[in-house]
C-alpha cells in the first residue's frame, strides 16, 4: 500500500476567485459566497462530522488526519494527511457534503454552489516546511484581519483531535 502523505490544501468559495482561463474566455462571474462567522463555524462542524463518518466506516484505515484547518470568509485551508490515491476524494467529499449539509439545514432545495470546483494542494516534503505550514494555516485568519472566533476554536480543536 502506498504511504502517507502530507498535504497543504486550500479551497475557495464558489466566485470568490478568477481563473486565466475564465479571464480568457471572457467566463461572467455571478455573486460570490463570503461566509460570515456563524457559516464559518457551521461548516467547520460539517467538517468534523465528515472526519466523524470516515473514522466510523474506514475504521482509520483511510481516515483523514488533519493537522491544521482554519477557514476565513472565502476559503478553507488544511494541512491533510492521507494516502495520494485517496486525497481527491476525502477533498471532494468535504466539498460535496458541507454544501448538502448545510443545504439540508436551512431547507435549500435549489442549487447550491458553496464551494469552486477546483482545490490547491502542495504536498509537504520537509518538517521545516510542515512547520510552515502549519503556522501560516494557523494565524490565516490574522492575515485576513479576522477575528479569532470564540465559536470557532473548539471545532477546530474537536477537527485536529
Amino acid at each position: 500500500m502506498d504511504e502517507l502523505k502530507i498535504y497543504m490544501i486550500t479551497w475557495s468559495t464558489h466566485n470568490t476567485r478568477i481563473s486565466e482561463r475564465m479571464v480568457k474566455f471572457w467566463v461572467q462571474l455571478w455573486v460570490p459566497v463570503i461566509l460570515n462567522e456563524s457559516m464559518e463555524i457551521e461548516i467547520s462542524g460539517y467538517i468534523l462530522q465528515i472526519i466523524n463518518e470516515f473514522k466510523l466506516e474506514y475504521k482509520d484505515v483511510f481516515c483523514p488526519q488533519i493537522l491544521a484547518y482554519n477557514i476565513c470568509k472565502d476559503h478553507v485551508h488544511m494541512i491533510l494527511k492521507c494516502y495520494e490515491w485517496y486525497r481527491d476524494n476525502m477533498v471532494r467529499k468535504f466539498k460535496w457534503k458541507s454544501t448538502q449539509l448545510y443545504k439540508n439545514n436551512h431547507g435549500i432545495f435549489d442549487s447550491l454552489h458553496l464551494w469552486g470546483q477546483k482545490y490547491n494542494r502542495r504536498e509537504i516534503i520537509d518538517e521545516r516546511y510542515l512547520y510552515n505550514a502549519i503556522n501560516y494555516v494557523e494565524n490565516n485568519r490574522e492575515k485576513h484581519g479576522l477575528p479569532i472566533s470564540n465559536g470557532l476554536l473548539p471545532v477546530v480543536h474537536a477537527i485536529l483531535s
